[in-house]
C-alpha cells in the first residue's frame, strides 16, 4: 500500500509539472454496500496506475447511502481524482449526463466504479482516437472478471465475442452497414468506450431502458452520422456480478422487454433514416429471441415452470 501511495504521489507531481490532463475519467458510483467502496478502491487504484499522467477523473457519487466512499477517494492521496456528490440520486443515465457536462478536456471515458483499468488503456485508447480523427468514440477488448477478480466466461460473453468484428483487427462503425451490425447485439463493453468531446458534445445519455443506455447511445452514435473505432488490444477489465446463471435468468424478463422497446424504436428511426437493411435487422430482432430461447431451456431445466412460461410469452412477443 506504501508503494501504491509513493507511486501515486510520484505521478501526481509528474502530472503537474509536464502535462496538461487530454482525458477525463468519469467514474460514477452508486452503491449501498461496503463491497461497492472496495470495487471503487480497485477501479481508482487502477487509474492513478496508467502508464500515462495526462488525465483528471471526477468520482460522481449519486447520493448513496453508506458512508466512506469520499474518504476512498481522498485516501489515495492524488489530486487528480475529485470527489463529487449528488443531494438527489440522478439515476445511472442523468449522472453520466452530469459527468458528461463536467468534461473540459479533448477526450473523456466513463469507468464503471467495479471495472479495472489495465495500466496501458488511457495511453492506448487516447493513441488510436488521435490517429483516427474522424471517429466519435473507440473501445477495446475486455477480459471479463467475476467478484473476485478471477477471469471468468459466460455465455452472454461467448455471444458478444463471436458478434464482435474487431476480433480479428482494427474495425469501424459508421453509416448503416455499421448500425446494421450493433444491431445484431451489442458486442461493445460499455466502459470500454473513450469519447471524443467535441463530437458528442451535443448528445446525452437516455434514460429510457436501464439495462440499455449504453447500446442505445451507440446506435445513435451512428444514426448522427458518427463513427466508432474497434480495438483488438485488451485494455480493461469488465466485471460481472452475477453468482450464478440464476440470478442473469431472474432479471431476464426485464431486460428483455427493454431490448424489445429498443428494437422497436430503432426500426422507426432506421425507416425514417432510409435505413432499410438495418431496419430489417432491428425488426428480426434476433439477439432478444436467442437469448430467451437459452434461458427458457435454463428455467425449464431448473424446474421454474413460471419463469419458463414468461420466456416462452417473450418470444412470442418477439415476432411482432
Amino acid at each position: 500500500m506504501k508503494l501504491m501511495t509513493a507511486r501515486s504521489n510520484e505521478l501526481t507531481e509528474q502530472t503537474e509539472i509536464n502535462s496538461t490532463p487530454k482525458v477525463t475519467v468519469i467514474v460514477p458510483i452508486y452503491t449501498a454496500t461496503e463491497s461497492g467502496i472496495v470495487y471503487l478502491r480497485k477501479a481508482l487504484e487502477s487509474l492513478v496506475s496508467q502508464t500515462t499522467t495526462e488525465w483528471k477523473a471526477y468520482v460522481l457519487d449519486d447520493a448513496s447511502p453508506v458512508s466512506g466512499i469520499k474518504d476512498c477517494v481522498t485516501s489515495l492521496g492524488d489530486s487528480r481524482l475529485q470527489y463529487v456528490r449528488h443531494e438527489q440520486n440522478l439515476d445511472q443515465a442523468e449522472n453520466w449526463n452530469a459527468g458528461k457536462k463536467m468534461v473540459d478536456t479533448q477526450f473523456f471515458s466513463i469507468l464503471h466504479a467495479d471495472d479495472e483499468l489495465l495500466p496501458h488503456y488511457l495511453e492506448t485508447m487516447t493513441g488510436y482516437l488521435e490517429q483516427h480523427g474522424d471517429v466519435a468514440a473507440a473501445h477495446c477488448k475486455a477480459v471479463i472478471i467475476n467478484h473476485e477478480g478471477n477471469v471468468s466466461r459466460s455465455f452472454v460473453d461467448f455471444v458478444k465475442g463471436f458478434l464482435n468484428p474487431h476480433n480479428r483487427g482494427i474495425a469501424k462503425l459508421s453509416g448503416e452497414n455499421g448500425l446494421a451490425q450493433l444491431l445484431q447485439g451489442n458486442f461493445i463493453m460499455c466502459p470500454t468506450m473513450m469519447f471524443r468531446t467535441a463530437a458528442v458534445q451535443g448528445l446525452n445519455f437516455s434514460n429510457e431502458g436501464r439495462f440499455i443506455v449504453d447500446w442505445e447511445y451507440w446506435c445513435r452514435l451512428l444514426l448522427h452520422g458518427h463513427s466508432i473505432l474497434g480495438v483488438p488490444e485488451v485494455c480493461f477489465r469488465y466485471r460481472r456480478h452475477e453468482a450464478s446463471a440464476t440470478a442473469e435468468s431472474r432479471k431476464a424478463d426485464i431486460v428483455f422487454r427493454q431490448e424489445l422497446d429498443f428494437f422497436r424504436k430503432m426500426e422507426a428511426l432506421c425507416l425514417a433514416e432510409g435505413f432499410y437493411g438495418a431496419a430489417k435487422v432491428a425488426r428480426a430482432k434476433r439477439i432478444v429471441r436467442l437469448r430467451a430461447a437459452y434461458f427458457l431451456v435454463f428455467d425449464l431445466f431448473s424446474g421454474r415452470l413460471s419463469d419458463c412460461a414468461s420466456k416462452a410469452k417473450l418470444l412470442l412477443e418477439s415476432r411482432h
